[in-house]
């Protein structure tokens, strides 16, 4: 059985699909029923990320605040009281003809589990009869009114969030949730209702994980209140991650067909991939369809693909395992690779060069200076921003096109509102994003900068349809201290776009962690720190050899 994951884990890990969650030995699929009591990391955050969640794929989740509500068809009611005095003692799944499901197997499913309920009503000695049938005849309708219209299938299971204060009948419908294989995840800031769950969850068929930091009273902390202070988790973690913790997750590809741009009028929603270094032989250069946590939601016209902001610190102590990750990297499918030979350069306009080598591109000292010299230089073109401006701080994109130094005209419109329309989220809630947050002249600046990168970069997004090869960009730090701040708020916009972004950083200086969220990109910490120029890297001869996915994870794990 999987590990217990973290209340922060399930708002990734809730996102894989069936297959992608099978025990690798066993081959089976195991629903989770864990609950939540205390204050955990990231706390607003990860119970707002699964209210989203359940926001965006009704037909899949269930989301609970203090109570579940029962809708008053009285006459429905009645009707299935009368219909479960008359078959208690006996055995619903073989004994009655409740037809609740249209599907054969889930209605099977689910009379065996209301079978369930029913053996534990028994060991409340204290109920009387009437109670009993009253108790099931409620779980029957409150399994009529949130059950019927989801989507039960084999990709993917039904997901059940509880949040707050709960009673017996709740803690009931829950175990009958968990029995016909849904995730239930319980969620309290207080331990004042574990006593319901320890005398009506009689086999403790539920998990539970505590922390130290309880709260008393949880009637101001609600959900409302949760909201105001949580950001929304946007990240996927690796199959290949969960191996390297435990070998009993395994991988597995939802291999399903699409034709081009058939999701061009779709909103999109990167999710950040949390992996490790096996990733970048597999998932990193799969197209986004077979990526874990790809889906799409076609009621809210959703595509949700997971994408690389990795930070690689340091350098393996197998010197050869470096150079070919390098390698690797730079020669991958639809790539820009930086080379960072000076101090305080980003890839911006003017200086950047491009050729051809085996298909992909390859850009070497493409850099512009970011320094107050050329914010002066440049002021009279800087200055043209303040009329584009919103009331809301953020900006026009029909006045941003009418500015003298506009240069992305040869892109598609879709391409140029998307870019901007990332542009304006980011900097609305830039605190989401970045370890400050930003003042107005700030924006400006940043808009300033961001109209300075080469159309190039902006190019690979437009034979991006969300479903075929994901846009690269890959910069080695060759021998220098650190990104300055613009260049690390860039390269986050960047990844917002759905662009792969990997950062290798070989003496572990790059800089990223004083100027982007913790939230916002992921690092992979390797064994030593060394000063390495690339040129070293190209020139070293290495024994080529073909590792399998499973060979390389051991020596990493090792």
């Amino acid at each position: 059985m999987e590990n217990v994951k973290s209340l922060k884990e399930q708002c990734y890990f809730l996102r894989k699909n069936n297959s992608e969650r099978k025990d690798y030995f066993k081959d089976e699929f195991k629903a989770q029923f864990i609950r939540y009591i205390g204050l955990f990391e990231d706390y607003e955050s990860s119970i707002k990320t699964l209210k989203i969640q359940s926001i965006e794929e009704k037909n899949k989740w269930l989301f609970f605040e203090n109570e579940i509500a029962l809708d008053q068809d009285i006459d429905f009611f009645e009707e299935t009281r009368k219909k479960v005095e008359e078959i208690y003692g006996m055995n619903f799944y073989k004994k009655s003809n409740f037809k609740i499901f249209q599907d054969t197997v889930v209605n099977e499913v689910f009379l065996s589990s209301l079978d369930y309920i029913s053996e534990i009503l028994d060991f409340e000695e204290d109920l009387k009869p009437y109670e009993k049938y009253e108790t099931l005849a409620t779980i029957i309708c409150l399994s009529r009114q949130y059950l019927l219209r989801k989507k039960f299938d084999y990709v993917s299971n039904i997901k059940c969030v509880y949040f707050g204060k709960i009673d017996r009948l709740s803690v009931y419908f829950l175990i009958l949730l968990y029995r016909m294989m849904c995730d239930v995840i319980y969620i309290c800031p207080s331990d004042k209702y574990e006593e319901v769950f320890e005398k009506y969850d009689y086999d403790m068929l539920s998990k539970v994980v505590k922390s130290d930091k309880l709260i008393d009273n949880i009637e101001k902390y609600n959900l409302q209140y949760i909201s105001k202070k949580g950001i929304e988790l946007r990240k996927i973690k690796s199959t290949a991650s969960y191996v390297q913790e435990s070998v009993y997750d395994n991988l597995f590809k939802n291999k399903e067909l699409y034709y081009t741009n058939q999701f061009i009028d779709y909103e999109v929603a990167p999710l950040l991939f949390e992996g490790v270094i096996p990733d970048f032989y597999n998932t990193f250069v799969n197209d986004v369809r077979f990526r874990e946590g790809f889906k799409i939601n076609e009621e809210t016209k959703t595509v949700f693909f997971s994408h690389f902001f990795t930070e690689v610190q340091g350098v393996q102590k197998d010197y050869e395992e470096y150079v070919k990750l390098v390698r690797h990297l730079l020669k991958t499918k639809n790539t820009i690779f930086f080379i960072e030979n000076e101090y305080d350069k980003v890839l911006l306009d003017e200086d950047i060069k491009e050729s051809k080598k085996n298909g992909e591109i390859f850009l070497e000292k493409n850099v512009f200076k970011i320094n107050d010299e050329i914010i002066s230089r440049r002021m009279f073109y800087f200055s043209e921003l303040a009329f584009t401006v919103n009331e809301d701080e953020t900006f026009n994109l029909e006045d941003i096109k009418k500015v003298s130094f506009y240069n992305l005209r040869n892109l598609k419109e879709k391409t140029v509102n998307y870019i901007f329309k990332v542009f304006n989220e980011v900097i609305s809630t830039p605190l989401v994003f970045f370890n400050k947050d930003l003042s107005f002249l700030e924006k400006t600046k940043l808009l300033f900068l961001m109209l300075l990168v080469n159309p190039l970069v902006y190019k690979l997004l437009e034979t991006f349809d969300y479903t075929n090869s994901v846009p690269k960009i890959v910069m080695y730090l060759d021998n220098q201290d650190e990104l300055k701040e613009n260049m690390c708020q860039i390269l986050t916009i960047l990844s917002m776009l759905g662009i792969d972004i990997v950062v290798l950083s070989p003496n572990g200086k790059s800089g990223l962690d004083r100027f982007v969220s913790p939230n916002a990109y992921t690092t992979i910490l390797l064994d030593e720190f060394k000063d390495i120029d690339l040129t070293d890297i190209l020139n070293t001869e290495i024994k080529e050899e073909k590792e399998g996915f499973f060979s390389m994870m051991l020596k990493w794990r090792k």
